[in-house]
């Protein structure tokens, strides 16, 4: 699993290079960088959890692409000489969509695993298949808010999700502004806040 550290450093040196921003992998990597300016000015710590948000189908090639992500990962996993700890779990929610979710202590380990599983699925032409990237942090200066950064690979752009409760469909709009004004010169940001999807009773 060393090529995982490899993608990593790959990764990092593509995304200091404006002119090779060019797919979903590269421009999720902007968070390797980002993450300290979500940290130093806003008080939001990755809790090391992430996911890839995929609409499933019944379709034996999609079971196939499931099953070798998972066979991926659980090698992964064993791989005690890795560079890149990382653990998984997989969940289909009540709407259809097949959350694969990174545990790692650090953020380069998910960022590293997140896209290493999003290029596999696209390389099995599944790329219309994947909603999302969904990254947990939490606020270390607000009793520990739990807060997201989404990347919509519709779009293409990251945009934030803050929610106050699941159950009545309340999210913080004034502290997603917030995450937005002092992060979109750092990373690809969607700037459409109508295009800012809500993602109720997300499994993380």
């Amino acid at each position: 699993m060393g090529f995982l550290f490899d993608r990593i450093k790959d990764r990092v040196a593509r995304w200091a290079n404006d002119e090779s921003r060019v797919n979903d992998s590269d421009l999720i990597f902007s968070l390797s960088s980002s993450h300290i300016t979500l940290d130093t000015k806003i008080g939001l710590v990755t809790t090391g959890r992430c996911a890839l948000v995929i609409k499933t189908n019944s379709g034996r090639y999609f079971r196939e692409m499931e099953q070798e992500v998972k066979r991926f990962l659980d090698a992964m996993e064993r791989e005690e000489s890795s560079a890149v700890d990382l653990h998984y779990d997989t969940i289909t929610d009540y709407h259809g969509y097949l959350w694969i979710i990174l545990y790692g202590k650090r953020i380069e380990d998910l960022l590293a695993g997140l896209t290493a599983v999003g290029d596999m699925v696209i390389e099995r032409g599944f790329s219309n298949q994947i909603l999302a990237a969904v990254f947990q942090f939490y606020n270390e200066r607000d009793n520990n808010q739990s807060s997201f950064l989404v990347y919509d690979y519709k779009w293409n752009k990251f945009y934030p999700f803050v929610p106050v409760s699941h159950k009545r469909k309340t999210r913080n709009t004034t502290e997603e502004m917030r995450i937005m004004e002092i992060m979109a010169n750092e990373m690809p940001f969607e700037k459409d806040k109508d295009l800012w999807r809500p993602l109720w009773n997300l499994p993380l």
